[in-house]
């Protein structure tokens, strides 16, 4: 871990010294894996225009949100 990966990263940075909320986080993880299914790089290139013109606008936008 260093201070650029803190300052480009706009996802929430956590450390946790606690047994517990590691284990309670890990948890939350495997849920999300098992109601999660692969997005394939061949589905990504067919998104409709307009869907990639509003995917393109929020990440361009997505420092100021």
């Amino acid at each position: 871990m260093d201070i650029r990966s803190f300052n480009l990263d706009f996802e929430i940075s956590v450390m946790c010294m606690s047994r517990a909320l590691t284990t309670a986080m890990r948890q939350v993880e495997d849920h999300y894996r098992s109601v999660s299914r692969e997005l394939t790089l061949d589905e990504w290139l067919r998104r409709p225009l307009p869907k990639r013109y509003i995917d393109n606008v929020m990440r361009l936008t997505s420092a100021l949100q």
